[in-house]
């Protein structure tokens, strides 16, 4: 089963918002990224129990994101979410 929330994490001091989609093995989070590359850029960082696996930037608007549109692309991303 896979679970999706909406949530924060800090990132170079500050709080800022992202969904982190999880199986209880794989966590794959998806936060923004355009206070650095543009605001249709998406952060997606992979888990597995736990400790970083993989990162990427993917195109997409952070604010437009529904809980299973974030699901769609985390198993998109991560093939341990499939």
């Amino acid at each position: 089963m896979i679970f999706v929330e909406k949530t924060t994490y800090m990132v170079d001091g500050c709080e800022e918002p992202c969904f982190e989609v999880n199986n209880g093995y794989a966590m794959v989070r998806i936060a923004k990224m355009y206070h650095y590359f543009g605001k249709n850029t998406l952060a997606m960082s992979e888990y597995l129990n736990g400790e970083w696996n993989s990162s990427d930037e993917w195109e997409g608007d952070f604010d437009q994101l529904t809980e299973y549109n974030a699901m769609l692309l985390a198993k998109k991303f991560s093939a341990y979410l499939r």
